[in-house]
């Protein structure tokens, strides 16, 4: 349950943030997928929304809060399924 709650966070985040309606068109037909693993963590203020996502052991950090891109943070990556270890 709190997995999708994240998911749809972060779906609603995206869309939100694509600024017009031919961006959300591009995406029609293209079969959505679930990533590896989410993590979701508290803020400072308790809130918990701060999320580590792992795609094919790629780590990137979001927030539920902000419109802001996904960061990649290579540092991450070992906590990931399927991550390369160097």
């Amino acid at each position: 349950m709190r997995r999708r709650l994240v998911l749809l966070a972060l779906a609603a985040a995206l869309l939100a943030g694509c600024g017009s309606n031919q961006q959300v068109r591009d995406l029609e037909n293209v079969h959505a997928q679930d990533p590896d693993k989410v993590e979701l963590f508290n803020n400072v203020d308790q809130y918990p929304n701060l999320v580590m996502v792992c795609i094919h052991g790629v780590a990137f950090v979001t927030t539920t809060r902000d419109y802001a891109p996904a960061q990649r943070i290579a540092e991450l990556d070992r906590n990931c399924p399927g991550a390369v270890t160097k």
